[in-house]
């Protein structure tokens, strides 16, 4: 029993160019269907919150006071630096992508301009209004206990959640993959069981 405080979960995603994606090709193996997949997402689900994991986050678990500060970083949009080869960064509202050859880094580096912001970026892209409305929406989400707060949206973006995406939150409400609920006084949108498992159909309805 190695009695751990958190516990990550992740759908196995056969890539090509790997071993077990040329035994596919084979017909050696062959990918679980979704229905099965689903079935042990939960079971996984009902194991970990019988042993006092709270499930905060779509693939993340964690005994209380042990979430992941660097994954709900990630959903809530604060700034992180991407350091290194094929880092990835998000500042200021900007997305940086570094190189992710080795030579083409190294060179990158040795080019180093004071004056460049971000010297090792192969793309930098700044977002849109619309775009970070969009990420607020679609990476809060994945945060299973308090979901996204219409009220820090109208701060962000001065704006109702409904105003900017009423079409997709009414659609999503009546195919029961969200819910609204208050907690600790602001109104929030959360995913339901349903839309956990169905979160990519959910996060598709907020990308153009």
């Amino acid at each position: 029993d190695l009695g751990p405080n958190h516990v990550s979960l992740y759908d196995l995603e056969i890539s090509e160019g790997t071993r077990m994606h040329d035994w596919l090709e084979q017909g050696r193996i062959s990918e679980m269907d979704m229905d099965k997949r689903a079935e042990l997402y939960e079971a996984a689900q009902k194991k970990l919150a019988d042993e006092g994991f709270m499930h905060y986050e779509i693939s993340n678990w964690s005994k209380p006071g042990f979430e992941s500060r660097h994954n709900l970083g990630y959903w809530r949009m604060q700034d992180y630096l991407g350091i290194g080869l094929g880092a990835h960064g998000y500042i200021d509202g900007v997305r940086i992508a570094n190189q992710s050859v080795l030579p083409d880094y190294l060179q990158a580096i040795a080019d180093w301009d004071v004056k460049k912001k971000f010297p090792a970026a192969d793309d930098v892209h700044r977002l849109s209004e619309r775009e970070k409305m969009q990420e607020y929406l679609f990476l809060g989400l994945r945060d299973l206990i308090f979901g996204v707060s219409n009220q820090r949206f109208n701060v962000l973006f001065g704006l109702e959640m409904v105003e900017a995406f009423g079409k997709q939150l009414q659609k999503l409400n009546s195919l029961g993959l969200i819910t609204n609920e208050e907690i600790d006084g602001e109104d929030r949108v959360k995913l339901s069981q349903k839309g956990i498992l169905l979160a990519n159909q959910v996060f598709m309805e907020f990308v153009d």
